[in-house]
């Protein structure tokens, strides 16, 4: 971040962009949240909730205004207060837990909750094309 490159963290890269900008996480969502939706299963890379992105957003822009869609989820910790400067990008659809923060500073930092290199194309699973979260990386990374 000191040196303005581009970050992407996905899953507990997420968390951590969030804890090294001072805020904090829930240690273990069926134990401190027992309301909230199963944000991990058995089923690993083939466990799916929504999530919906917050209106005005960055993230809403890349996916051209898109409310959200189904996301790989693989965490059972998750954002409790955020960090410095740090804003909510996506919400898990059915309890509000957040799914995709932005740091607001000069440089692109970016965390998801979600698992984009497992939203390959399966029949009937109808998860979020994650191509305009990538593209939105790979173009801070070509400045």
């Amino acid at each position: 971040m000191e040196a303005g490159k581009p970050i992407l963290g996905i899953c507990r890269g997420m968390q951590l962009l969030n804890v090294a900008l001072g805020g904090s996480l829930l240690q273990d969502l069926p134990t401190l949240r027992p309301d909230a939706v199963h944000h991990e299963s058995g089923r690993y890379d083939r466990h799916a909730h929504g999530v919906e992105f917050v209106e005005g957003g960055k993230m809403a822009g890349w996916f051209g205004g898109m409310k959200g869609g189904n996301v790989v989820s693989i965490h059972h910790q998750a954002v409790n207060r955020l960090g410095k400067d740090v804003v909510v990008e996506a919400l898990s659809r059915d309890d509000g837990i957040v799914e995709a923060i932005r740091w607001d500073g000069d440089s692109f930092v970016c965390g998801v909750q979600w698992h984009p290199e497992f939203h390959t194309r399966r029949a009937g699973d109808q998860l979020l094309d994650c191509a305009p979260l990538l593209e939105a990386f790979l173009t801070a990374a070509r400045r």
